[in-house]
């Protein structure tokens, strides 16, 4: 596991909302291949729905699944969310990780740091691969209010899809040993990073996580994942308890444009977490 070098100074920030602080709100969402470029790209209308759907959402610091590259994060933010400001994993690939923040609401700590990069997994039937296609992508806030120090470890776990498996059953149940062994990573990360406050969020790509040693908050009405009418994407914590206040919910994701025959585009809604 790749460490993440945290100072003394910064491990005695940790508060949780200061009297009279505004809320701290955090969420996640998947952007379902957001690009501004090429032939499924986002039109100049989309993009500005889905900022306003981030706006919307009274989020000061999202995690964000499948991004295409900076690129189009450059063009959402400069065009549609002056204030915000994000950093990304940019792979090449169309499913990178990111974090988008109000930049008078939260602070970056230090450049993000993602977990896994060259760790593999042992399948015992399948061998060996890599045990994140999508490595943990971590990064340290202050809330500019409260002076609140927190982690967030922005996840995407190997999908349930088996589409183009001679043997269905048996994909399926490799995509379930391999994001058991994924959770059991990001077990580890909470107890490397046991003096930091952690949101572990994300697209977990379960309804039932069954290896965490953190406690996950899913929503208890509605759907993350309205296509499969199931609840996929989840916000766990660890280093911290969990407060009476504190408030689950969700904003829709989907787009009217992008929706056909009964399929939401973009798949996942945002969910979100409030202390109010």
């Amino acid at each position: 596991m790749k460490r993440t070098p945290l100072s003394a100074a910064v491990l005695c920030l940790l508060l949780w909302m200061a009297p009279g602080a505004d809320a701290l709100v955090i969420g996640t969402f998947n952007m379902e291949y957001f690009s501004v470029t090429g032939e499924d790209r986002y039109t100049p209308r989309e993009v500005e729905a889905i900022a306003e759907k981030i706006r919307r959402s009274g989020a000061d610091v999202l995690a964000l699944q499948e991004v295409a590259d900076s690129g189009s994060l450059i063009y959402l933010t400069t065009r549609f969310l002056p204030g915000w400001e994000f950093r990304i994993a940019d792979t090449q690939e169309d499913q990178d990780l990111a974090f988008l923040w109000k930049k008078d609401r939260v602070k970056l700590e230090f450049e993000p740091t993602r977990f896994f990069e060259d760790t593999t997994y042992k399948d015992p039937v399948q061998g060996r691969s890599a045990l994140f296609d999508r490595p943990p992508l971590f990064a340290l806030f202050t809330a500019r209010d409260s002076g609140f120090t927190f982690g967030m470890v922005n996840v995407h776990l190997k999908s349930g899809n088996t589409a183009g498996k001679a043997d269905r059953t048996a994909a399926m149940a490799y995509n379930v040993r391999k994001r058991d062994a994924q959770v059991e990573g990001l077990n580890g990360i909470a107890k490397e990073l046991a003096a930091v406050p952690l949101f572990i969020l994300g697209d977990y790509n379960d309804t039932k996580v069954r290896k965490a040693a953190f406690p996950l908050l899913t929503l208890e009405n509605g759907n993350s994942f309205d296509n499969m009418q199931s609840n996929i994407d989840h916000i766990g914590y660890a280093n911290l308890e969990k407060k009476p206040f504190w408030k689950l919910y969700e904003v829709e994701g989907s787009i009217p444009s992008r929706t056909f025959r009964g399929r939401e585009h973009p798949d996942h809604d945002l969910i979100l977490l409030k202390a109010e």
